[in-house]
């Protein structure tokens, strides 16, 4: 009978013991880098910023300015765009992809840093990335001796 009393009062006791009591705490992502996650996801499935040349598919991940300068290199058949824009390169073998965020200015602006390996060589880009009415969208994107602004605005 005493363990039949004893019963409510123990699962009393282990529901009011925290949730998180036996995990370790971790640091909310930023939205940034969140963003950028979700854009290599879908590029890499095939389903990213440049799946579709349409002005509704390159909204979705590219600001307004950079959405119409890609979207006019489409149009008039005139895509300089020989390469992969996110792996910098025409072929990959793609290796520890990193995303870090490295500069936020006030939610308005930010800068994440993408790493990776291809080919087992090191590389490293920087997306601009621009707060918009929508939410976070890459304003450019920056190699080691250009970008992608310029080299669609030739």
């Amino acid at each position: 009978m005493k363990a039949l009393l004893l019963l409510p009062a123990l699962v009393v006791l282990v529901l009011s013991l925290p949730a998180t009591a036996a995990e370790p705490a971790t640091k909310k992502e930023p939205a940034t880098v969140a963003f950028v996650k979700k854009l290599y996801k879908a590029h890499d499935s095939d389903q990213g910023p440049l799946s579709e040349n349409t002005m509704t598919s390159l909204s979705k991940w590219f600001d307004p300015s950079l959405s119409a300068v890609l979207f006019k290199a489409v149009s008039d058949d005139e895509m300089a765009i020989d390469f992969d824009p996110f792996y910098s390169g025409q072929d990959r073998e793609i290796t520890g992809l990193k995303i870090v965020q490295e500069v936020n200015h006030d939610d308005i602006e930010a800068s994440v840093l993408v790493t990776f390996k291809n080919f087992g060589e090191p590389h490293s880009l920087r997306l601009h990335l621009s707060n918009t009415e929508h939410g976070w969208r890459v304003s450019n994107v920056i190699y080691e001796t250009n970008d992608l602004r310029s080299i669609v605005s030739r």
